[in-house]
């Protein structure tokens, strides 16, 4: 069978090609961005003759060690990703000082709730808002929060055509890979294998 393939864009992007087999079995071959220069950039724009550049490139500091990804922005906070082999994402903030938390709070709200709704409107449903209240709802108090990519997928089911309109079972990553793009931000790739519940007809 023909393999689709599914984008969902915004500042946290996911795109994957999935292959069907009629006994209900489903290969994922997906990658997960941040494009987090970009909502920098945005913020820093208003300010007059390339000084919000200047300013995000003097402030702002990325480095990858193996699977651990950390964003510095210097004297406000620091943000610390890793994303274990299974697909576990555990995010972590430290702030300089206290007015950087409801900041940082407010921008991954705004990031993982779009990303929520733009999830739904690609095509996989159930919508995803509940494991993502609850993780911001975990952010929030303890300024760390897991969540788990098979949550994207478990449950869901993938409203396209050649794909029946059933649930995905058994939802298995493997070969995470932790990168960065040409901008520095944090890149994750995965394997996956999942099962509908009903096979193809």
């Amino acid at each position: 069978m023909d393999s689709i393939h599914i984008r969902v864009p915004g500042i946290m992007s996911l795109e994957f090609d999935i292959q069907p087999y009629e006994d209900g079995r489903v290969d994922f071959d997906g990658r997960i961005a941040f494009a987090l220069s970009r909502t920098i950039n945005n913020a820093l724009r208003v300010l007059p003759f390339g000084m919000g550049k200047r300013i995000g490139d003097a402030l702002i500091k990325r480095r990858l060690e193996g699977q651990r990804f950390t964003l510095n922005v210097s004297g406000i906070s620091e943000v610390t990703t890793t994303t274990e082999d299974d697909g576990l994402f555990t995010i972590k903030a430290d702030y300089a000082t206290s007015l950087a938390h409801p900041v940082t709070y407010g921008e991954l709200c705004t990031i993982f709730d779009q990303f929520a709704a733009n999830m739904e409107t690609a095509g996989i449903v159930p919508s995803i808002q509940p494991e993502v209240d609850r993780f911001l709802k975990d952010f929030k108090k303890n300024k760390e929060a897991q969540l788990h990519f098979s949550q994207m997928f478990t449950g869901k089911r993938l409203e396209h055509e050649g794909v029946p309109n059933t649930p995905i079972k058994d939802f298995l990553i493997s070969d995470v890979a932790v990168y960065q793009d040409g901008e520095g931000d944090l890149g994750v790739s995965f394997k996956a294998k999942g099962q509908l519940a009903e096979p193809l007809q």
